[in-house]
């Protein structure tokens, strides 16, 4: 069974499988393959490992990196820094041969102190203060309250953080605040080796009150009629409910009172209320005059049974009896005007005020 074959049989996928092959295409042998075909490796991480020995990286150099801890990208920075530091060494190397060191031991100590040192000291020095570098971000508050519907800008809150040159921040993702509740804002800070996050919990509120509009602010009315407050209501609107006329609550009236303060309330989900008033005045009713008037066949007014001339009776025939009801949407003076038209145009009867179970004026009667 050949190399690919055996990778197969272990479960590499097409995309590992690939880095192997690319591996022997660019003239690696079997050792140097067996540093990164690893089932363990994604294929991005085998991918580094093997642009490192291509690049020239020994083994040792390939161990310092070629770790499952390491996603991609960090491998990727360590391999360029070691690919960069070896070709630091290899322009020294070419100042020594130039000035024509003829002691060859002390040239392979001198290059392999250069290997050592140089590369891997500048290499180990670079990987040490990132892994020692004191990351660190520093956010105005754990705990915010925006308005509904503002901008959250998260860069805003950041009050202080590490700036290293090798340093990313990640901000957090947008907060959608057209909508009310609880979010987590996660700020990271990373560099090839450490990460350290600074955690917000942003609250979308809502602290607007609704509006709330009243068709009068003033309303005068008989004390015995009927008081419907939400007659007087033209609207009620919130910025995140919307219409909320349905919710607004209004208070019973004291009839008893001649002038009184009508509350209308309306909140909205959040809470927010709104407060307006109505100034109600009562009336009392007018009470009619219970006169009883009669108007003879022969014109102008006088006593009851009789005419000018002091005669009883009355001609133009018996015209029975009518009524003028406040039921029927007469009132005093309307009721009154109407019997009163009645009784001239027959030319005679009488207008009586009438009243219900109660005592209170109901209307009037015509009677003949």
């Amino acid at each position: 069974m050949d190399y690919i074959e055996e990778c197969k049989a272990k479960g590499f996928d097409n995309m590992q499988i690939h880095e192997v092959e690319e591996g022997f295409r660019h003239g690696l042998n079997g050792d140097q393959v067996d540093l990164y075909a690893d089932i363990d490796f994604d294929h991005l991480q085998m991918q580094e490992i093997r642009l490192g020995l291509q690049d020239g990286l020994n083994a040792e150099q390939i161990h310092f990196f070629a770790r499952k801890e390491f996603d991609w990208k960090q491998m990727n920075h360590i391999r360029q820094n070691l690919k960069n530091d070896n070709l630091v060494d290899e322009h020294k190397a070419a100042d020594l041969h130039g000035k024509r060191i003829k002691n060859t031991g002390l040239l392979a100590v001198v290059g392999t102190l250069l290997i050592a040192g140089t590369a891997g000291g500048n290499f180990a020095y670079h990987y040490y203060s990132l892994t020692s570098e004191n990351l660190f971000i520093q956010l105005s508050a754990d705990k915010i309250d925006i308005e509904y519907g503002s901008d959250f800008d998260a860069q805003s809150y950041i009050v202080d953080r590490s700036k290293d040159s090798d340093d990313n921040l990640s901000l957090p993702d947008s907060i959608d605040t057209k909508k009310l509740g609880t979010y987590t804002a996660a700020y990271t800070l990373s560099n090839p080796y450490k990460t350290v996050s600074s955690i917000m919990t942003v609250n979308v509120v809502d602290r607007d009150p609704p509006s709330l509009v009243l068709t009068d602010t003033t309303a005068i009315k008989y004390r015995t009629d009927d008081f419907a407050c939400r007659t007087f209501i033209s609207a009620a609107y919130d910025n995140v409910d919307g219409n909320i006329t349905d919710k607004v609550i209004c208070g019973d009236i004291d009839k008893t009172l001649d002038q009184q303060t009508v509350k209308y309330t309306v909140s909205d989900s959040s809470g927010n209320a709104t407060e307006a008033t109505l100034q109600l005045n009562l009336q009392d009713v007018p009470q009619p005059t219970p006169e009883i008037i009669y108007v003879p066949s022969g014109g102008g007014t006088g006593t009851a049974g009789e005419s000018n001339s002091g005669k009883s009776g009355v001609s133009g025939g018996n015209h029975g009896t009518q009524n003028f009801m406040f039921s029927d949407g007469y009132d005093m003076d309307s009721g009154y005007s109407a019997c009163v038209l009645v009784m001239n145009n027959v030319g005679h009867g009488s207008c009586t005020p009438l009243k219900n179970s109660a005592g209170n004026y109901s209307g009037y009667q015509y009677t003949d």
